[in-house]
């Protein structure tokens, strides 16, 4: 039987200060994984943890460029070779969440204006095809 394991890491910056941070973020996720959760969700979930906390440039944490603006990048890859992501999102907290959902469709880079409604319309784009490797 497999036991549940989780590893994060707050980014090159914060030091062995912050491991206390790190350590709700690894909680979270073997919470999730011990109620039979998938590895996916607690990954995701884990990273919203650090995404919330102002510590990490991450999410609330992220640094402001000099126009004031705030632009996030997430990517998300499954065991299975999906892959999910947002480049350049601005007003959204938890990109990590919007990248998750992006691993369904067929397309996810848009930069620009036009990506700050992909919270909002999660736009469907059609299958993705599937890969040589997938059954």
């Amino acid at each position: 039987m497999a036991v549940p394991a989780a590893i994060a890491h707050g980014g090159a910056g914060p030091g062995p200060s912050r491991q206390t941070n790190v350590e709700v973020s690894i909680s979270r996720a073997v919470e999730i994984l011990e109620a039979g959760g998938s590895a996916v969700e607690a990954a995701v979930e884990a990273c919203v943890v650090l995404e919330d906390d102002p510590v990490f440039n991450a999410g609330t944490g992220a640094v402001y460029r000099t126009d004031g603006s705030v632009l996030l990048d997430a990517s998300l890859q499954t065991s299975d070779g999906r892959m999910g992501f947002v480049i350049a999102m601005c007003d959204t907290p938890n990109p990590i969440r919007v990248g998750r959902s992006t691993v369904w469709q067929a397309t996810a880079l848009e930069n620009g204006r036009i990506q700050e409604d992909i919270p909002r319309r999660q736009s469907k784009v059609g299958p993705r095809a599937p890969s040589p490797e997938t059954p």
